[in-house]
């Protein structure tokens, strides 16, 4: 592996990670067949529930294959070869089930530009029916209650869902415009046989609209919700805002145009899954690591609420719900274990736990839950070590913090092949930013002053193992996440051997600044508003770009970046930017980039490229 030296080129850097891969072919080979037959390498992803079965994409050959499951079998639905034949890169950003289950509408990206396409795929011949391309397709569809209708977001110029399209399939498949939105669309919701209810925000209150072809209705009072669920049935309308630790409740009658609220839920926790059918809530609960599944009745005017499920032991309390499904009889819900690909437990009305089917192991994995409080803040994290080894683990630690996402473990079996033969202990650090926490630890972590108090959490944790172990870290992080990261380093680089970044946010403040990009605005309320100069004063503190150039000569950890030129998130160009001034303060230090022609922000969606990376990833922490 060739050291760092001043003024290197893009493609120095990348001939440093090619010779890196080159080296060890053979045992990132090796790695990836003991892990695939240890635990598997399928995992699950992209779950809704629909009817009574569970409809899901799990990892194939190449690209992911739709799956359709019931509580005794399993079938496949389609390849995503079906839309696109030997594209190198491929996304499902969202996709919805008719409901009558004969059709599925596909929202996908092909460039890794977010300049998604759509399409409508028959179930039954696989074949599609219908598709727009190159028309700004946003992230958002939903199906009319008849199954003849469906509406699909589009963009504008800056990535923001505003337009909705309708495509009506007793015509031929013909499209129209709905609704041309004054501010950002958050959901889309079926609530008629053709009619469909719109949901604007404005960043603090929401609008809604129930339109058709030949109507539109908006409802005067606005809400203040974030997270919106819609059940309808014979002409009335059930609306769920998630505020947090409350849920409230709106009826609206479609045909008298009424809306008024019907109940207020007050939560033990945050939501993080709400489903509603005729007859009740199903109601997933975070409380931190554990989950807590809540059931409430509906009577005539409020909703009597009973737990019917907690994860509690070892393995359990790792559970992350990634889809679910209510009938008049069962509650079933699909999981994904940190040590399992998939779980399915089914409740019956006696909230009993009827069954559980799991494909997977049990490993000899621990993992548990602690808060860290070096600097006056108790900082939650979640670690994840192997039990039976008695020798000090090494230490990976992550993050992300950001847009009130919450940062559970996820099923990833080249990590626990690491875990259990590399003696890793990977820690999750919830930062303050995090969702899943509450309110107030998820709110203390926007802005410009939180998202130095992000910072401040994770180098309190980092500090802690280091002093614990006696010896440097190892970290990783995506996105906002390695923004984050890079910050701390920048801060206490001594605690730090090696990182390894995945489209970093590199630029922060001078990305904020211009308005014309895609996202610049919204992500105002996430990073701070740099036109304001209070906020601008602490964005300097936390941009890795301006704080590079501040550094004088230092020894930095050794760095292993993954970019794509066709990432309109994180700009390639500024990343490279930037390994070039920390080429320049570290020269001493080892610095690695993959630059991808086929993929987005998110990776490379070919399952074997995925798989290399990450092997490769793990093996630059470990310096294996």
């Amino acid at each position: 592996m060739h050291k760092a030296s001043q003024g290197r080129s893009k493609a120095v850097y990348v001939n440093n990670m090619m010779e890196f891969k080159a080296d060890r072919i053979k045992l990132v080979e090796e790695i990836a067949r003991d892990a695939n037959e240890s635990f598997g390498l399928e995992s699950i992803d992209y779950v809704m529930h629909c009817g009574d079965c569970i409809y899901y994409w799990k990892s194939s050959e190449r690209h992911p294959v739709l799956f359709r499951r019931t509580a005794t079998a399993e079938e496949e639905i389609f390849n995503l070869d079906v839309l696109e034949q030997n594209c190198e890169f491929i996304e499902i950003i969202e996709f919805k089930i008719s409901p009558d289950l004969k059709y599925i509408a596909v929202i996908y990206d092909i460039s890794g530009k977010e300049l998604n396409d759509f399409a409508i795929i028959d179930i039954d011949s696989k074949n599609v029916i219908y598709r727009i391309r190159s028309m700004r397709i946003g992230s958002l569809v939903s199906w009319s209650n008849s199954s003849s209708e469906v509406c699909v977001s589009q963009y504008n110029g800056l990535n923001i869902n505003q337009n909705i399209i309708k495509i009506n399939l007793r015509d031929e498949c013909g499209n129209s415009l709905l609704h041309h939105g004054e501010a950002e669309v958050i959901s889309i919701g079926g609530v008629g046989s053709d009619q469909f209810l719109i949901c604007e925000s404005d960043g603090e209150n929401c609008n809604y609209y129930i339109k058709d072809e030949k109507s539109e209705f908006k409802i005067d009072e606005p809400c203040e919700g974030y997270d919106v669920a819609v059940e309808y049935q014979n002409g009335e309308a059930f609306l769920i805002e998630n505020r947090y630790s409350k849920l409230v409740i709106y009826h609206l009658c479609l045909e008298e145009r009424e809306f008024k609220i019907f109940t207020s839920l007050n939560c033990e926790s945050e939501p993080v899954e709400i489903l509603i059918s005729s007859e009740y809530i199903c109601l997933i609960e975070s409380s931190g690591t554990s989950r807590i599944i809540y059931k409430y009745c509906k009577y005539d005017n409020y909703y009597q609420r009973s737990a019917i499920y907690t994860s509690s032991d070892s393995v359990l309390s790792f559970v992350k719900p990634i889809g679910s499904l209510i009938n008049s009889e069962t509650i079933m819900i699909s999981e994904l274990l940190y040590t399992s690909y998939s779980r399915i437990i089914t409740l019956g009305d006696n909230n009993s736990l009827n069954s559980i089917r799991e494909n997977g192991l049990r490993l000899s994995i621990k993992s548990s839950s602690k808060s860290i409080n070096l600097n006056g803040t108790s900082v939650p994290v979640t670690e994840i070590y192997a039990a039976n080894h008695k020798m000090k683990h090494r230490v990976i630690l992550t993050l992300y913090a950001s847009y009130g996402i919450p940062n559970l473990p996820f099923y990833d079996p080249i990590l626990l092949y690491m875990i259990l033969f590399e003696n890793v202990k990977f820690v999750i650090v919830h930062s303050r930013g995090t969702g899943g926490l509450g309110e107030v630890w998820t709110e203390s972590g926007k802005g410009a002053v939180g998202k130095l108090n992000s910072v401040e959490d994770f180098l309190s944790v980092a500090e802690y193992y280091y002093q614990l172990n006696g010896m440097q870290l190892s970290a990783m992080a995506n996105s906002a996440g390695a923004t984050l990261l890079l910050s701390a380093v920048h801060r206490r680089h001594e605690f730090f051997s090696r990182i390894v970044l995945k489209a970093p946010f590199v630029s922060v403040v001078e990305t904020l600044l211009n308005a014309n990009l895609p996202y610049s605005i919204e992500d105002r309320a996430e990073w701070g508003d740099p036109t304001i100069l209070d906020d601008l004063i602490l964005m300097n503190r936390l941009d890795p770009m301006r704080n590079i150039r501040r550094i004088k000569d230092a020894k930095l950890p050794d760095l292993m970046v993954f970019s794509s030129e066709n990432d309109i998130r994180s700009s390639e160009g500024k990343i490279v930017d930037y390994l070039r001034h920390y080429a320049k303060v570290s020269p001493s230090s080892d610095i690695l980039l993959e630059s991808s022609k086929n993929s987005g922000h998110s990776g490379e969606s070919v399952r074997s490229n995925a798989i290399c990376n990450k092997i490769a990833s793990y093996m630059f922490l470990l310096n294996i």
